[in-house]
């Protein structure tokens, strides 16, 4: 559907003039959804070793096996698929589609897999072994996005904002924004926000946001926020948090947090349960897992690490605390018991402090001393 709205006779755009609503879109197949290629697959080329059936009517898998349904044709690089699978009569179980180097597992019912491709791999669908349900599938190539219900464009002529709706619980504001999504629950705005996203749940609000995002969760608000991530579960908020993260487990808050590893130049492509909280946080290793670091210009120490702040002078803590384990400490400080992989506390040895608080304990020359205020008592062991 088009409108175009001008006024006098040389048909210059409408200016001061008062328009009466309501007003109201209808979608046409066009509008609804990108545009698909023909059907990927075919009767012939598969192997089926305990499936019976076939492509048409469905693929019904023998329990008390693993073994793998594929199809012989390779798949096209770099290349947006639709992926759609009819599950009937299962009770149990569940499978893995594989696709052109992307996967998706635990299905157990009807659904669509929207990957982009980075490789030639062929289908495959590996089931579990008490998978007993009947499989029809279907693989499409998305050949162009959809084409925007409304479409604004400047005295040039040049497009400056769209907007799209679609078959699925899709809004979309912004030049192509949200253009390819197929099945997914999409909320875009901005310029290219959401664009690649086919089947991912996706909330993307800035320029290019989540611009990458095929089928990952992401939630993404600022300029290029979540921008790679492809198939990844991210949360960034701030200009180019979490940039460069494709796949993982992020959550990134502030400006450009989460973006570079430590030498703050090379991308922070991976994670796994990674949390950077401030402004140029960073990870301290390639594909860490596990690691926190909080505060501005923090950097990590990578995987099962926390980092709190840098350059700190104080941390307060209220409360009492339990290290390594002690989840319900009853000193102000409660370390747990040692053992024969480390011990409960360790002091170095160094040199004794020039202007030592009361109740100071330090070690020094291979030994032990505490202040009482006014001497420094050593601590003998008997």
């Amino acid at each position: 559907m088009s409108i175009q709205i001008t006024g006098g006779a040389a048909g210059m755009p409408l200016s001061g003039g008062t328009l009466t609503g309501p007003f109201g879109a209808t979608g046409t197949a066009a509008t609804d959804l990108p545009t698909y290629g023909t059907e990927f697959l075919g009767a012939s080329g598969w192997t089926s070793a305990d499936w019976t059936g076939d492509w048409a009517t469905g693929w019904a898998h023998t329990t008390g096996n693993v073994s793998v349904l594929s199809h012989a044709t390779a798949a096209v690089n770099a290349t947006k698929y639709q992926i759609a699978y009819t599950v009937t009569g299962r009770t149990a179980g569940s499978f893995t589609v594989a696709f052109g180097g992307q996967s998706l597992a635990g299905i157990s019912a009807t659904g669509a897999f929207g990957p982009k491709t980075t490789s030639t791999a062929a289908l495959t669908i590996t089931p579990t072994t008490d998978f007993n349900g009947t499989i029809v599938v279907s693989i499409r190539a998305i050949t162009a996005g959809s084409t925007a219900l409304w479409t604004l464009r400047d005295s040039g002529g040049t497009i400056r904002n769209e907007l799209r709706v679609g078959m699925s619980n899709l809004t979309a504001v912004g030049h192509s924004a949200g253009q390819y999504n197929t099945t997914g629950n999409l909320t875009a705005v901005g310029y290219q926000a959401g664009y690649s996203n086919t089947t991912g749940n996706l909330t993307a609000v800035g320029y290019q946001a989540g611009l990458s995002n095929t089928t990952g969760n992401l939630t993404a608000v600022g300029h290029n926020a979540g921008y790679s991530n492809t198939t990844g579960t991210l949360t960034a908020v701030g200009y180019a948090a979490g940039r460069y993260n494709t796949t993982g487990t992020l959550t990134a808050v502030g400006y450009y947090a989460g973006r570079y590893l430590a030498d703050g130049s090379t991308g922070n492509a991976t994670s796994a349960g990674n949390v950077y909280l401030g402004a140029n946080t960073r990870s301290g290793a390639a594909s860490s897992a596990n690691e926190i670091v909080i505060g501005d210009n923090a950097i990590g120490l990578g995987s099962g690490t926390c980092v709190i702040g840098t350059g700190l002078t104080l941390t307060a803590l209220s409360g009492r605390v339990g290290v390594d384990g002690v989840n319900a400490p009853t000193a102000a400080l409660h370390v747990p018991a040692s053992s024969t992989a480390r011990a409960s506390l360790r002091i170095p040895d160094g040199t004794a402090p020039t202007a030592p608080n009361t109740g100071d304990v330090w070690a020094a020359g291979g030994k032990m001393y505490y202040f009482n205020g006014t001497i420094a008592k050593e601590i003998a062991f008997v």
